[in-house]
């Protein structure tokens, strides 16, 4: 009878278990747990409770979009994306903001074997570092991991060192921009930093101005 018992309370807990790797999301554990359904781009994703999630702290490569050309890598992006979330339970964890302008939920995403996806994806080459208006709490992980696919010149590193052309960085946004960019020419002095190439600007952890960089 004792074993009986033993063994029922066992088949419990299996069953308990199981529900918690494929019921979701799951609140517990530290953070909540999902599934991707669909994988919109590099850096986008649609999660099994419908939410659009942009990867805080990272910029991929676009692929096009209705009147919209892409970008080089674009695709490259989208299936190493792909690749990453298929069949894989994701950690959604939250910084300062939780939504971007478009209303898409801002977050890092962690498979459960600890990865941290935003860093995956800069890491081998299919994203760059995108610093906020506000200091995030992965910022070095993400820039480090940046540097080292510099340092490889994976995936979209390859092109951005034949540009040669001196940039000027914001320090308060922590964007560079074209000599002759509007924006660029607004930076007051105390602000300003220049670069001899935009390969500097992204190693010191800036990022393009999209007005002025362009495609």
């Amino acid at each position: 009878m004792v074993f009986l018992k033993k063994r029922r309370v066992g088949v419990f807990w299996v069953v308990v278990v199981m529900i918690g790797l494929f019921a979701g999301p799951d609140r517990g554990f530290g953070g909540e747990w999902f599934r991707s359904v669909y994988v919109l781009d590099g850096d986008t994703l649609i999660l099994n409770d419908g939410r659009h999630v942009r990867y805080l702290g990272i910029d991929a490569p676009e692929i096009p979009h209705k009147d919209k050309p892409g970008q080089a890598f674009g695709y490259d992006s989208k299936r190493f994306n792909e690749t990453a979330v298929a069949f894989k339970k994701i950690r959604l964890e939250f910084d300062h903001e939780r939504h971007d302008r478009y209303g898409r939920t801002l977050g890092y995403l962690f498979l459960d074997d600890g990865t941290l996806l935003n860093e995956e994806i800069v890491k081998n080459g299919w994203a760059f570092y995108l610093p906020g208006k506000r200091r995030l709490k992965y910022d070095s992980r993400l820039l480090a991991a940046q540097r080292l696919a510099m340092d490889a010149t994976l995936g979209i590193w390859g092109v951005w060192r034949d540009k040669t052309e001196r940039v000027a960085g914001n320090k308060r946004s922590k964007r560079f921009h074209l000599l002759s960019c509007p924006f660029g020419k607004k930076i007051s002095g105390a602000n300003q930093i220049d670069f001899k190439d935009p390969w500097s600007a992204f190693d010191s952890g800036y990022a393009p101005c999209r007005k002025c960089m362009g495609p």
